[in-house]
């Protein structure tokens, strides 16, 4: 089965190439005509195309999630895709996702003379930036233990404080309580965004936190489509 149906992809096109927002609004009514849980498919184009690099959308996209459930009013859904629009994006989770439900294995094998631990492979993966090794051991994990998300969050954190230092564990720890509610099946696609981030050179990292506003031409034209 497919990750994304071909209208989906259709849209997600659109907005990565960015040449024409109303494009964007006509392909995302399609889907969401077709009865698309809209936010859910922001959540999985999010992890796989701007986690990486712009991973301040995700507060964003809460804030509009929750609008959204107090009030199923389309300018939240006109927000998050404008939005997603003006946005650098990356294909990086998104090649590794398709690489393990392609059945993708590990690319690397370990040979340690230490005692392993259950995640001595993923550290390993980490530490050398094996991203296919990295995906693989997540989703592994995951798959055979839902419950153990917490658990492999507070690895990589612990790896990423002690080797780079400067950061936060209170905050980061608030941040990761108050995630969005993103299901099993994708959260560890989630992590492995988290991970690329972590790794990526300051200078490709989207800082800015301002949020851009639909003109009132593109929300007509929105209206017009529902209409």
């Amino acid at each position: 089965m497919d990750y994304y149906t071909a209208d989906e992809q259709l849209f997600i096109n659109a907005l990565i190439e960015k040449k024409d927002i109303k494009d964007c609004y006509t392909k995302a009514y399609t889907i969401q005509n077709q009865g698309c849980d809209m936010f859910a498919l922001f959540w999985k184009i999010y992890i796989d195309y701007y986690a990486h690099i712009n991973p301040k959308l995700e507060v964003f996209i809460m804030k509009k999630q929750n609008a959204w459930n107090n009030k199923k009013d389309n300018m939240h859904i006109l927000y998050v895709i404008k939005n997603l629009f003006i946005s650098n994006s990356s294909q990086n989770v998104f090649h590794l996702r398709k690489y393990i439900m392609d059945g993708g294995l590990m690319n690397y094998i370990y040979k340690t003379k230490t005692n392993k631990t259950k995640y001595t492979n993923l550290l390993i993966s980490i530490k050398r930036k094996h991203f296919e090794n990295i995906a693989y051991e997540l989703v592994r994990h995951i798959n055979a233990n839902c419950n153990s998300i917490d658990e492999i969050f507070d690895v990589i954190i612990t790896y990423f404080t002690k080797h780079y230092g400067g950061a936060d564990r209170e905050k980061i720890n608030e941040k990761w309580k108050n995630r969005p509610q993103i299901p099993n099946n994708i959260i560890a696609y989630y992590l492995l965004a988290m991970i690329t981030h972590l790794y990526e050179e300051e200078s490709k990292i989207t800082q800015t936190t301002s949020v851009v506003v639909p003109r009132k031409e593109e929300v007509e034209f929105y209206k017009s489509l529902v209409c």
